[in-house]
């Protein structure tokens, strides 16, 4: 348990030798997969995700490329071993490409979620530049967003680590833009969205200051 909860947060940070391990982990998988359709045997499935993150945050294209068909795959042949392909998808959040993102987000949106407490659009939440991504696709791709049944969650996961007046001007100037569109984003859609969001600055303004002080 303790290395399913600190590896993947070791990995994206850097601590210690995590990068180069993970690393070395997802090298030898590359190498032993090459050809398969199912099946990550021979990397721990308590680690997966962190190795998985380390690969796509730090490595080459490549990696991503590899990793995205893995996850197809994984989806067609072994569709009710979902907690391997959401591991897949968590690494594939870890990208700094915007592009990849792009790609990405329509792949969570259809995402298997088997049990509640798997919300994919959440793993973008830990992506430092994934919220600017989320907010020009919707842009976008309003309409399928709708249509995915998860525009609350999108919404959500776009701006969860939002704290300035400014996020909070620009969230709404996309919901007066939404509700104009086509298709049309009813505006009790963004209401709540909208109030959680002053709330965050509110509290942000309140006892960041403090905080930041120590």
């Amino acid at each position: 348990m303790a290395r399913y909860l600190m590896i993947p947060y070791a990995s994206r940070y850097e601590v210690g030798d995590s990068k180069d391990a993970a690393k070395k982990l997802f090298d030898t998988m590359m190498q032993d997969c090459a050809e398969t359709t199912t099946g990550v045997e021979n990397i721990p499935p308590d680690v997966r995700e962190g190795a998985y993150c380390s690969a796509i945050k730090f490595g080459p294209q490549a990696n991503f490329d590899f990793l995205l068909k893995l996850y197809h795959q994984q989806v067609k042949y072994q569709y009710y071993f979902y907690q391997e392909y959401h591991a897949m998808l968590a690494g594939l959040a870890c990208t700094t490409s915007k592009e990849n993102l792009k790609g990405l987000i329509p792949v969570v949106l259809n995402a298997n979620t088997p049990e509640a407490a798997y919300r994919p659009l959440m793993y973008l939440t830990r992506n430092p530049i994934a919220s600017d991504v989320m907010m020009e696709y919707i842009r976008s791709n309003a309409k399928q967003v709708l249509e995915s049944g998860q525009i609350d969650l999108y919404l959500q996961s776009m701006t969860a680590a939002w704290q300035t007046q400014t996020r909070l001007d620009q969230f709404i100037q996309l919901c007066n833009d939404l509700e104009r569109g086509d298709p049309q984003v009813p505006a009790s859609v963004c209401a709540p969205h909208i109030a959680s969001l002053r709330a965050q600055v509110s509290r942000a303004q309140r006892y960041l200051p403090d905080i930041g002080a120590f």
